[in-house]
């Protein structure tokens, strides 16, 4: 069947949870992208808890992260395999799910993705990377010891052997995930929400011995960083995954040129995609 699903998050103000008002964008994705999926789903943190099981997520905490404001009020993104789980039971098995981040506001360039042909690549996504899920290198030059908290690594990796590895391999982005229902994609997103329920893991703290060269944190993209480490470690998914990255966050794979807000020029993401050539392939 292979039909194509969106699922999204948005918030909807400080006065109701926190977050930044992204009701009229919601809307706007909704009218301008249903015409490429068989059905869009959109959650905030009113109807997320509406769902049975949420009591442990999508919960408001104290501390912020330094670069991500408010996510403190919404669990960090911990909604994010809370709710990809909830939608994989409600979609045939073998259709194609698209967890996308909602900021079209501060990413405006997300309009420009090849939606037009966005069944056909996450077909060749999935095939090309021989698996049921796809997320992608962040960008050149950002590594897992940068963004990634030092504790999180060392928690879920304690071989140094692998440790070293991981904190030295591509940062890949949580922003979009793109999955095709399977018993391993449901597993694998199990286990990314397990892990989101340990908040030790994705807030700020603790981070007692960051490693030199670490920034910030990210919150619920620490742990998948480290999820799929694991499962290339464990031969589940190949050892250059994920064969690509898009810059800008625009997915397309043609040269058409896109208006990039704030650029003075019309970058082609497709020229600047990436083959992931991390020392793990050379080492497992």
């Amino acid at each position: 069947m292979n039909d194509v699903y969106l699922l999204f998050f948005y918030t909807e103000g400080h006065e109701i949870d926190g977050g930044y008002n992204l009701s009229g964008i919601a809307d706007s994705i909704k009218d301008r992208l249903s015409p490429f999926f068989k059905e869009i789903f959109s959650f905030n943190k009113r109807t997320l808890k509406e769902i049975p099981g949420s009591e442990d997520f999508c919960n408001s905490f104290d501390e912020g992260l330094d670069q991500n404001p408010n996510s403190n009020r919404i669990g960090y993104f911990d909604f994010k395999p809370f709710l990809i789980n909830h939608i994989l039971e409600k979609i045939p098995d073998g259709s194609i799910l698209v967890y996308h981040d909602s900021n079209f506001e501060k990413n405006p360039q997300y309009w420009e993705t090849d939606w037009d042909n966005i069944k056909s690549i996450c077909q060749r996504l999935l095939h090309e990377n021989r698996s049921d899920i796809f997320v992608q290198i962040e960008r050149p030059g950002l590594l897992v010891k940068n963004h990634v908290k030092t504790y999180t690594i060392d928690n879920l990796f304690p071989d140094p052997k692998e440790n070293y590895l991981v904190k030295n391999s591509n940062l890949l982005n949580a922003a979009r995930i793109i999955l095709r229902k399977s018993e391993y994609s449901i597993n694998l997103m199990r286990e990314y929400g397990n892990l989101c329920l340990n908040k030790s893991l994705i807030q700020k703290n603790p981070n007692h011995n960051p490693d030199p060269e670490f920034a910030w944190s990210c919150g619920d993209q620490d742990v998948l960083n480290c999820l799929i480490y694991r499962e290339i470690f464990k031969k589940n998914l190949m050892s250059n995954f994920p064969l690509y990255s898009f810059m800008y966050r625009v997915i397309r794979f043609d040269k058409k040129p896109f208006h990039f807000p704030g650029q003075s020029w019309n970058p082609h993401p497709s020229s600047d995609i990436l083959i992931n050539e991390t020392i793990i392939k050379r080492s497992i």
